[in-house]
């Protein structure tokens, strides 16, 4: 697990008013939506995120999908190295605006 990701991600559904919660292994009978991602990190002096994917289900169902990606690894820029949260809250507005949840209006 990236803790990061993980903080980053919470924050960025918090911000959209909805709640998050980790797991790992089995996902609770009562959970409705889940989320899986999916990042990437390379080496150039420091370590950084080329490349990262949200994919949103409910119920089983891939309802969402979105993602971060540099091209070429993000080459000669120095916005590589921004943090993960600059790279992905716009990631997660995205998702969180192309496929609203129901559970927003519950």
């Amino acid at each position: 697990m990236d803790a990061d990701m993980l903080s980053v991600i919470k924050k960025g559904f918090e911000r959209h008013g909805l709640s998050a919660q980790v797991y790992s292994g089995e996902l609770p009978s009562d959970c409705l939506y889940h989320l899986t991602y999916y990042c990437e990190r390379s080496w150039d002096f420091a370590m950084y995120m080329h490349h990262a994917e949200l994919r949103l289900f409910r119920d089983g169902n891939q309802i969402g999908y979105a993602e971060f990606h540099l091209k070429g690894k993000g080459g000669v820029s120095f916005t590589k190295f921004n943090s993960t949260e600059e790279k992905m809250n716009p990631v997660i507005d995205k998702l969180l605006t192309d496929y609203p949840l129901v559970s927003q209006a519950e």
